[in-house]
């Protein structure tokens, strides 16, 4: 998810029970209404930040909020901070689309559904990230090898 996606999320936007977050036109760069399905870490992750909800701002609509309720609008220097201590240099939040993507692509997963989980809207965005799978080609060799010539 981008940055203001994350930081926009409503409550009344997720899904646990079918696994989904719900993203509006205007939360999304292109503009969409769509979806983003969660693993079990995330959803370990927000049913954490419910117990947070209910001890500290029971009444705010945000995922991320302030303990007064109050929206959380920037993490940037909480972000420096977390690589800082994690000595991570040169790294913004948005660069971690980008490690998702390359792991992605690393462990084998098709590069479509790679483009379709990172909502991008050309496909072309997401091939940047094909040439770091280590078997992209070796599968595709191994192909032509069982191909008969008749």
């Amino acid at each position: 998810m981008r940055r203001g996606e994350i930081l926009n999320m409503k409550w009344e936007r997720i899904d646990l029970k079918n696994g989904l977050l719900y993203l509006d036109e205007v939360d999304q760069k292109n503009g969409q209404k769509g979806s983003i399905p969660i693993n079990s870490e995330v959803r370990a992750a927000i049913i954490h930040r419910a117990s947070i909800k209910a001890q500290h701002c029971p009444n705010s609509q945000w995922l991320f909020c302030h303990p007064n309720g109050s929206q959380i609008k920037s993490v940037r220097r909480s972000f420096k901070s977390a690589c800082k201590k994690a000595c991570i240099e040169n790294y913004k939040i948005h660069d971690m689309r980008h490690t998702v993507a390359a792991w992605l692509v690393q462990s084998g997963t098709p590069i479509a559904q790679v483009s379709q989980l990172l909502r991008h809207s050309d496909i072309r965005m997401t091939m940047r990230y094909s040439y770091l799978s280590p078997d992209n080609l070796r599968s595709t060799t191994d192909t032509l090898a069982q191909i008969s010539i008749k």
